[in-house]
């Protein structure tokens, strides 16, 4: 039995998701139940039990009736009303799949249950899940691009130095192109003063 205060991360108390979230073994305020609750390091949220929290709160039948299909499973994923496909863009550029318990390529999601689409593919065509040291570089520079051909799998530290390299060869072409224009401009100054 863990003691009040203990933290421990996801793996240790047996969760498979969120494999760097650390949780707090913690009781509540008003009835003394204990449980693992998430740790926040200055805030926890969760002071009392799902039930201490609900009591004296009046609720309408529909949210009643809400909050009991949810605890069955029924609003979960594609059955919910906020379903929007399990795909999205990040802020990032990169596109996120959501996957279920079940998928065989579960194990590469992040809390939230979502892999990126372009290490997804790419495990896919490998037949087998991807190892952390390995990254998929999209070729062409686009990352919504997730076709197999625009997609390269590689090293770490592999990809950051073509990473790299690709940022140089962009600046100098850049850096090249402005010059030749200095130089048109230049010779065109050049033969009105003659």
């Amino acid at each position: 039995m863990p003691i009040l205060g203990e933290v421990k991360t996801s793996p240790e108390i047996g969760y498979t998701s969120g494999i760097h979230q650390k949780w707090i073994w913690s009781a509540c305020l008003d009835c003394g139940k204990e449980r693992w609750i998430l740790y926040r390091r200055n805030y926890n949220k969760q002071l009392r039990c799902t039930s201490c929290a609900h009591k004296g709160v009046h609720l309408s039948e529909i949210t009643k009736l809400k909050i009991s299909q949810y605890n069955k499973g029924i609003h979960i994923g594609d059955k919910s009303p906020n379903w929007q496909g399990g795909r999205h863009k990040e802020y990032n550029g990169y596109i996120l799949i959501k996957l279920n318990p079940s998928d065989t390529y579960f194990a590469m999601t992040n809390s939230s249950w979502y892999v990126a689409e372009h290490r997804l593919v790419m495990a896919k065509h490998l037949g087998r899940l991807l190892k952390r040291g390995e990254v998929v570089h999209h070729k062409n520079g686009i990352k919504d691009d997730n076709r197999l051909e625009n997609l390269e799998l590689m090293s770490d530290g592999n990809h950051k130095l073509i990473t790299t390299l690709e940022r140089r060869i962009k600046y100098l072409e850049n850096r090249v192109t402005q010059l030749e224009t200095e130089i048109i401009l230049a010779k065109r100054g050049e033969n009105k003063n003659v």
